[in-house]
């Protein structure tokens, strides 16, 4: 019949009637009467549950490869990588040429004082110093009344004041002095002297070994005989004496102190 009806699968029954997806061939201009007994469309119905998924299909053939594309724009530089581990140290290279010497540095800091070193070996001994100037003998006569000496006697010193130097000794017999060591010294004597037998002026001599060296005199009988010297020994065991030069008997006052002398010795 020409307006047979074949249904196949793109029709749907829906509420107990078929329905079409679209006229039949016969309703072209008006519905045709078969059209018109089915009813309107009814509401879409549920979507059923997704079928399997059939085989994958053959692999097509590679197409031809395209033509090269424009180069794209520069992406951003990235972040940078983790350092990766050092490499193995190299051979050294050979030394180059010494540069210039640069300018000298800022002083630096003055270091920690270091330990103490060991004491060295004593060093031979000095020459003496200046204290040895001040070396020598101090020596006084003294007794209980007034006395005489004669022409050419010494006055007998007879006490020993102070005695600072190992080179001077006084005989308290005699009143001589022994220098043990040459060189120079510095001697000052005064004598309380108190007139004479005869004489108007009264000497006295300093003298080494009995050779007089200086001499010191007075015409005031009675007063205190002053003499100073300074002398040069050669031997090294001279003998040095006060002597009366006067040419006869001189006298010594009663006074508590009757002649002082002191001899300092300045070198050896």
């Amino acid at each position: 019949m020409a307006n047979d009806i074949d249904l196949d699968q793109s029709d749907s029954l829906r509420n107990g009637h078929w329905h079409y997806i679209s006229p039949c061939n016969n309703c072209i201009s008006s519905p045709c009467g078969i059209c018109m007994l089915i009813g309107a469309t009814g509401a879409t119905g549920v979507t059923g549950a997704t079928g399997s998924t059939g085989a994958t299909g053959a692999t097509g053939s590679t197409g031809a490869t395209g033509d090269t594309g424009a180069t794209g724009d520069t992406g951003a530089t990235g972040d940078t990588g983790a350092t990766g581990d050092t490499g193995a140290t190299g051979d050294t290279g050979a030394t180059g040429d010494t540069g210039a010497t640069g300018d000298t540095g800022a002083t630096g800091d003055t270091g920690a004082t270091g330990s103490t070193g060991a004491t060295g070996a004593t060093g031979a001994t000095g020459a003496p110093g200046p204290g040895s100037l001040l070396l020598g003998l101090q020596a006084q006569y003294a007794t209980a009344g007034a006395q005489t000496i004669a022409n050419g006697d010494a006055i007998p010193f007879n006490v020993v004041i102070n005695n600072q130097s190992p080179n001077l000794t006084l005989n308290v017999t005699n009143g001589e002095i022994t220098i043990a060591a040459p060189g120079n010294y510095y001697v000052t004597w005064w004598i309380a002297v108190d007139g004479s037998t005869s004489a108007t002026t009264i000497t006295f001599s300093l003298e080494i070994d009995n050779t007089a060296i200086s001499a010191a005199s007075t015409p005031i009988l009675s007063s205190q005989l002053t003499g100073a010297d300074f002398i040069t020994v050669a031997g090294t065991s001279s003998i040095l004496t006060l002597v009366n030069t006067t040419g006869n008997n001189i006298f010594i006052g009663a006074t508590t102190v009757q002649a002082n002398l002191i001899i300092l010795q300045l070198s050896t």
